[in-house]
Formats: structure tokens, C-alpha cells, sequence
């Protein structure tokens, strides 16, 4: 087991937490928040629950409003398990505004779901954590990144040593048991990562009518991660319905297994009608699912270019998520 290694959302999460009664922080399954929240010096001092402990989670549902009523700051990890939570919540936060009075955590975009965007309106701040970028994994957290300085400075940052991206980072991406090198065999531990988000994290947050379907459009996607998405063009290629491909891909961002990226053009509108990126969220992942290899990331062959991209995503949606 290795020791804690800082993230760089730590200072955002904790001068949020100084503001705002509420605060939600969301990311992929197993992107490293359960350990932050337990583990990050600024937190441990409040009360922790999860509910992934099923007691815990049969207590709230059962009696939320007692659940929630705490003198002292509450965080509850796994929150998006029990959707009666954050009614209470509510109306603990209105009886007696206080900053940082709650802190949660869960791996599905809280502001996509109904009833919680309903419910804390106004009252809560939301961050992503994403997988471990590269400053995290070289522990570089206390740095200021060179996005920052060379937006800031272009001038000021040329002649830095810059260490280039092999293909073994590109293949163990940023989850935290990966990247940390907590398993010795990484393909094995992907295997039950796909199995566990497909059998269970989907099947809390919507009904599939087809698992087999949908786990086919997954590994299309990290096939095609880093280009234009198409819901007619992957849904024909899948053996889908247009409709069924976008739901499907909804999901897919709900739960943060991929991003969307907006084509960046002068006029707004256009960035809204235009097709977006796709990327998968994390590159280790994304080589899993489309069975990539050292030998198919070399310079010869076409995967390495979408694969460098998704890598470079991954690590700036990181750092901007945090500023």
C-alpha cells in the first residue's frame, strides 16, 4: 500500500469547503476520492460515513433527517446511493447555513441527476476528480503547472527540460492502483474494472435493456477516443438506434467513463452545433478496452496518436479543473 499522495484539487476543494455549505466532489469509479476524502490532512478531522457500507446507507434511507443532523462537518462518500439524502440536506442547510457543513462524494455527475439538482440549487459547489495526472504521480502538486506559467509567460517558460511522455505512462494512465503500481498485472486489474461498472455503477443509475450492447458501444468508443463522435456513424457500428446511441453515451458521461469536448471557434454557436471530441477519461483505460499494447503505441502505428491525445486530456482537464 503506498502513502498519500496529494491532489491537486485539494486547495480548491478546501477553500470551497471555508465558503459554501455544501460541496460535491464527483469523478470516475476508483479515480481516488474515497481516499481523499479520508486521507487528505484538511478532512480527516470531520465525521466520514460511506455508503458503501450498507448499514450506513440503510440508516439514511430509513431516517435521513436524523442521518444529516450533526453538530459536527459530515462526509458522506458514495452520496448518489441514497437520492433521499439530499432533501435533507436541504432543508438542514436552510434551518442553519453554515460553510462546509457537508462534503460529498459520488461516482456520478450529481448535476445531471434530477433530483439532486433540484435539492441543492444554490447551495452546493461541484468539482470533478479526475485520475491521477502526471503532477500528482510525481508528486509536483506544490509547483505551479507549466499551462498556468505559459499562458501566463510564453516568453519565461521556453529552454524548460521537459520530460517527454513514454508509452508505458500512456498505457497505465491515471488510475491511482495502475499508476501507482499497487498490481502487478494491470490488463486483470482493468478486466474486473469493466466488469464492476458495467454489472453494477450503470444498473444504480439507469436500466439497460441490452449489457452486451452497451458494453460492445464502450469498447467502440476507446476505439475512437480522440475523434470526432458521430451518434449515427458508432450507432450503426454498434447495431444501435440513434436514440439508444446518445442515451447509452449519456450514461457513459454521467458516469464520467468519457468526456465531450467542444470544438473551440470564434462564433458560440457553432461550438454548440459543431461535433464534439470524444475522449475517454482515462488513457490506461482506454487502451484496455480497445486491447492495446507497448508494441501498438510505437511510433509506426495509428493508435499512438488518439492514445497521446486522450493522455494529454486527461492531464489538462486535471489541471484546469483545479484553477
Amino acid at each position: 500500500m503506498t502513502d498519500y499522495f496529494r491532489r491537486d484539487l485539494a486547495p480548491a476543494v478546501i477553500a470551497a469547503l471555508e465558503e459554501m455549505p455544501v460541496v460535491i466532489i464527483t469523478g470516475m469509479r476508483q479515480a481516488g476520492k474515497t481516499t481523499f476524502l479520508s486521507k487528505e490532512p484538511a478532512l480527516t478531522k470531520r465525521r466520514y460515513v460511506t455508503f458503501d457500507d450498507f448499514p450506513q446507507l440503510a440508516a439514511a434511507k430509513s431516517d435521513p433527517e436524523q442521518f444529516v443532523s450533526s453538530e459536527e462537518p459530515l462526509t458522506i462518500d458514495e452520496a448518489h446511493k441514497c437520492p433521499e439524502i439530499f432533501s435533507a440536506i436541504k432543508r438542514a442547510v436552510d434551518r442553519k447555513r453554515l460553510p462546509g457543513q457537508f462534503l460529498l462524494s459520488g461516482s456520478a455527475n450529481f448535476s445531471l441527476l434530477k433530483k439532486v439538482t433540484e435539492s441543492l440549487a444554490g447551495r452546493a459547489v461541484y468539482f470533478v476528480m479526475f485520475p491521477f495526472s502526471r503532477r500528482e504521480v510525481l508528486r509536483k502538486t506544490e509547483s505551479v503547472p507549466f499551462l498556468k506559467r505559459f499562458f501566463e509567460n510564453p516568453e519565461k517558460t521556453k529552454g524548460e527540460d521537459v520530460n517527454p511522455v513514454h508509452s508505458q505512462e500512456i498505457l497505465e494512465g491515471g488510475m491511482p492502483t495502475v499508476c501507482l503500481r499497487e498490481v502487478k498485472d494491470r490488463s486483470l486489474w482493468f478486466k474486473g474494472y469493466e466488469q464492476t461498472y458495467l454489472e453494477r455503477d450503470i444498473r444504480e443509475i439507469s436500466q439497460i435493456e441490452n449489457l452486451i450492447a452497451f458494453r460492445n458501444l464502450l469498447h467502440l468508443v476507446a476505439l475512437r477516443t480522440g475523434q470526432l463522435f458521430s451518434a449515427s456513424q458508432i450507432g450503426r457500428d454498434a447495431k444501435l438506434s440513434v436514440a439508444t446511441t446518445s442515451r447509452y453515451m449519456s450514461l457513459l458521461e454521467t458516469t464520467f467513463v468519457i468526456t465531450r469536448l467542444s470544438p473551440y471557434l470564434r462564433n458560440k454557436a457553432s461550438r454548440l452545433i459543431k461535433s464534439p471530441k470524444i475522449y475517454l477519461s482515462d488513457s490506461g483505460l482506454a487502451c484496455h478496452l480497445a486491447a492495446l499494447e507497448q508494441a501498438d503505441l510505437s511510433p509506426s502505428q495509428p493508435f499512438l496518436g488518439p492514445m497521446f491525445e486522450t493522455y494529454v486530456a486527461q492531464n489538462i482537464l486535471s489541471i484546469l479543473n483545479t484553477r
